[in-house]
């Protein structure tokens, strides 16, 4: 089923805030967060996609619990190097999402 006009307004947020996290305009608890309502919002996006863009997601959302648990102030470079390709399969999905249309 191709996308709503709703969902391809989400899958258009949704790499609007990865972008704006990648310019660092926006903070990773915000990025997490922002993502995840995007997420829960979709109403026509096949579930292996959504199972797929979890797991990046969880994998994001770990890491940064990690961070903030241990009183980091920033992400340490190994676990950077993670979020970054996270984010990148993020994106890939969202525009594999959003061609759909």
């Amino acid at each position: 089923m191709p996308p709503s006009n709703h969902d391809v307004q989400q899958y258009e947020r949704m790499r609007d805030v990865l972008d704006a996290f990648q310019l660092r305009n926006v903070e990773m608890g915000k990025m997490i967060a922002d993502l995840e309502t995007l997420l829960r919002s979709l109403t026509n996006a096949d579930q292996s996609w959504k199972e797929a863009f979890y797991r990046e997601w969880a994998l994001l959302d770990d890491i940064y619990a990690v961070a903030v648990d241990r009183g980091y102030s920033r992400i340490p470079a190994e676990q950077q190097k993670l979020v970054d390709k996270a984010v990148q399969k993020l994106i890939i999905l969202v525009n594999n999402g959003n061609a759909e249309a």
